[in-house]
């Protein structure tokens, strides 16, 4: 769907539910769902398998971020071991993969 359309779509779903209409909405998209639910629930080969706020399934199931860096390379890689180090600073959990 170009962006134009997804707007209208999207005012138009969040205009019904301001005026107190319940919608149930099937997407793959996060985006989508973070934008225009206030409860999701995940659905398994056709089986519901958990129901509640967004930010409740993010903390329950979510298995962290993944931060991609592209960096210009410098001398001898100092500038990947320069963000290495502060990641690692930073975020106590940070694992390298």
């Amino acid at each position: 769907m170009d962006p134009a359309s997804k707007r209208l779509v999207w005012s138009s779903i969040s205009n019904s539910v301001t005026s107190g209409r319940s919608i149930v909405l099937t997407s793959h998209s996060m985006e989508e769902c973070e934008a225009l639910c206030s409860r999701l629930t995940v659905m398994v080969n056709g089986t519901l398998c958990c129901l509640g706020p967004l930010q409740h399934l993010k903390s329950k199931f979510s298995q962290g971020y993944t931060l991609i860096v592209k960096c210009k390379m410098g001398i001898d890689g100092e500038n990947i071991s320069a963000i290495n180090q502060y990641i690692i600073k930073n975020f106590n959990e940070a694992k390298l993969m």
